[in-house]
């Protein structure tokens, strides 16, 4: 640690500070100070601080007021404007802005953080994905990551082990380095799947299905039956309302069974969400896993569990 003496003043060290501030009647005021600066014994230390002045920070050319003044002015006019007002520099003017955003929106605190959402978005017509994540309770940004793979929730993963963080219910889609990430930080915690991607899952296997039995139909009949049934097995059933709608879809049904517990399934999956508490959702979740005729050992009781807790 290089040892500091004070030096005389002199013009060598830039003794004199000059401080904007605004006076009562708005006019720009500026102070002149001596500012005691230090220099390293060592003389291949370039290193020169300055004492420390308590209504001003740093090297800055304005006092702290006449920064809350400026803040305040921007509420209501742009930039340039404060600029133009105060007869200042548009520079001055965006850098007390920025140290003001910085300190009171950079870095969110994760203090009292419970349950959070993570989700992806797109920018610049989806050519750069973002991944954001959001306290549920507050609705809070907390953090915003580059991309969409594992390594974009990887500061936030350092901040919530850093400040030993517990998370108890996070939310997110099916997505790989989603439910990795959340294994790798935050174990504790409950995971919750997403409603619409479960819903999106089962449909895509149901459409799976629906090419297959469409492909191995050999009978003509069947086939214009199966044809272009795609968007009534994949909606919602109780929103056909249409009587020809429904009779060709109850047709569809009827004539292959495949097709149709897969249908079934995938409709008494979406009663779960439509419970009004806990306890009847997994009646509900437990019913529907009976067909699905799994032994019942240790396994199976694990992920029972499992199951309940989702």
């Amino acid at each position: 640690m290089p040892q500091m003496r004070k030096t005389p003043f002199g013009q060598e060290w830039k003794p004199y500070q000059r401080l904007s501030r605004s006076s009562n009647r708005g006019k720009k005021v500026v102070v002149r100070i001596k500012v005691q600066r230090y220099k390293c014994r060592n003389e291949e230390c370039d290193y020169e601080p300055q004492e420390n002045i308590p209504f001003a920070t740093g090297c800055c050319s304005y006092i702290h007021r006449f920064a809350k003044y400026v803040v305040d002015l921007l509420r209501g006019m742009t930039l340039q404007a404060v600029a133009n007002h105060l007869n200042i520099s548009w520079d001055t003017v965006k850098d007390i802005h920025s140290t003001y955003l910085l300190r009171h929106y950079s870095p969110p605190s994760l203090k009292r953080v419970k349950n959070i959402g993570i989700d992806e978005f797109t920018v610049r017509k989806g050519h750069i994905y973002k991944t954001i994540v959001v306290d549920l309770d507050s609705g809070r940004i907390l953090y915003v990551g580059d991309g969409k793979g594992i390594d974009a929730l990887e500061m936030f993963g350092k901040r919530v082990k850093r400040h030993k963080v517990q998370i108890e219910h996070i939310a997110t889609d099916l997505s790989a380095a989603f439910i990795a990430s959340v294994l790798e930080n935050c174990l504790g915690a409950v995971h919750v799947f997403d409603h619409f991607h479960v819903v999106k899952l089962m449909n895509e296997h149901l459409d799976d299905i629906r090419r297959k039995v469409y492909s191995m139909e050999k009978e003509v009949n069947k086939h214009k039956v199966l044809e272009g049934t795609r968007y009534l097995l994949l909606g919602n059933g109780t929103d056909i309302f249409d009587k020809q709608h429904k009779t060709r879809l109850d047709n569809t049904l009827a004539i292959n069974e495949p097709l149709s517990k897969a249908y079934y399934l995938k409709e008494q999956m979406r009663e779960i969400w439509a419970q009004i508490n806990k306890e009847q959702a997994t009646d509900v979740l437990y019913d529907w896993v009976k067909p699905s005729k799994v032994k019942q050992d240790s396994t199976t009781r694990e992920d029972g569990k499992y199951t309940h807790d989702i």
